[in-house]
């Protein structure tokens, strides 16, 4: 799962319409880079920023299990936490600008450890680090890390993609997935499909607007970046799932012509399908949650609220449900034929936060 903060990074380097959308909702809120990871037969897992401390602590199934390394300075953002083999993977950049330094750890509920990171440029801009790891429960934590994927550059404006692959022992040489083009390429998000190849997608700025690009990573090289769909008009903020049946969906904040909406497609192995369009005006901040079945996240003008849909193959909402907006993106704990149960993560103190609440289908 990304962080909130991360998301609130990319936003404020964006010059793109989605600053139009956030203003339609509301002012931004700092957002807290709390994380819970639930999967079907695992524990949930919670990174748990406690800013009286300074300090990150891992929580499993509640219970307070140690925290990061302290190779991970306090001040690290955290970028992503998730669920890799039987453990979890932290990513987290440290220092401003030119001066950052990426941070990759792993562990389980017996202990963390820290990792070496990819070699990159001195001096370069470094933003975004994703892990490519399996999420397979049975899978040993030492062989989940596959990869890492992440933007370098010498601005905000002219950042490439880059990744490199994890061997067990160390990395090898970094590979160019896309060079910097007319504009930024920010909201970086990377998924390990069904048949082991890497797929990576990003908003980049074609010199009209920012489109959904995608690259994917067959085990020997990249292929070459494309648009999921050149529309001529901003899409950004793109958020991503493998799918156990194989391929993966995408979902992002779009403009219509009119209104900024969700957009979804879908992606079955070798192209992407049709992009559809989803829910109200005002739609901004997709994510998916890690959830049994796919059910992505976003904030919504109008109406005003969280929306939580539930996705079939066809890419478009099989049901969904809706709950009032705050500034935390509510957590998806579990999904039922009832509804879906979320909880409220509080930053500050794990232990009052609310209690979880299952808010009904209302399609």
């Amino acid at each position: 799962m990304r962080s909130n903060r991360r998301v609130s990074r990319l936003l404020s380097w964006s010059l793109s319409a989605a600053v139009m959308v956030l203003s339609w909702i509301g002012p931004a809120t700092a957002q807290p880079a709390a994380a819970e990871i639930r999967a079907a037969g695992a524990p949930s897992l919670a990174l748990v920023a406690d800013d009286s401390a300074a300090t990150w602590a891992v929580r499993v199934d509640g219970a307070a299990r140690g925290g990061l390394p302290t190779t991970v300075p306090s001040s690290a953002q955290v970028d992503t936490f998730r669920a890799a083999g039987e453990g979890w993977l932290v990513t987290a950049v440290d220092g401003p600008g030119r001066d950052a330094r990426f941070h990759l750890a792993r562990g389980t509920a017996d202990g963390a450890e820290a990792l070496p990171v990819p070699a990159t440029t001195p001096g370069a801009l470094l933003a975004e680090p994703t892990p490519v790891a399996s999420a397979d429960a049975d899978k040993a934590l030492d062989a989940s890390l596959e990869g890492l994927v992440w933007l370098e550059g010498h601005d905000h404006r002219s950042l490439s993609v880059r990744a490199a692959r994890w061997t067990g022992a160390g990395w090898t040489t970094p590979v160019t997935v896309a060079p910097p083009g007319p504009g930024t390429q920010i909201a970086l998000d990377v998924a390990r499909l069904a048949d082991g190849s890497w797929l990576a997608v990003w908003a980049g700025f074609d010199g009209v607007d920012d489109e959904i690009v995608w690259s994917r990573f067959d085990g020997a090289e990249w292929s070459a970046p494309a648009a999921v769909s050149a529309n001529g008009v901003p899409d950004v903020t793109p958020t991503l799932r493998a799918q156990v049946e194989g391929g993966a969906l995408v979902a992002w904040s779009g403009y219509d012509g009119a209104d900024y909406r969700l957009h979804v497609a879908r992606f079955d192995g070798d192209a992407w399908g049709t992009p559809r369009t989803v829910g109200g005006r005002g739609a901004a901040l997709p994510r998916f949650a890690e959830s049994p079945t796919p059910v992505v996240v976003y904030r919504q003008a109008v109406p005003r609220r969280w929306v939580l849909a539930e996705l079939g193959a066809d890419a478009l909402p099989q049901r969904s449900a809706g709950v009032a907006l705050g500034a935390v993106r509510p957590q998806v704990l579990a999904v039922t034929g009832a509804g879906v149960t979320i909880a409220w993560p509080d930053v500050q103190n794990e232990a009052t936060k609310a209690a979880p609440t299952t808010i009904p289908w209302d399609l």
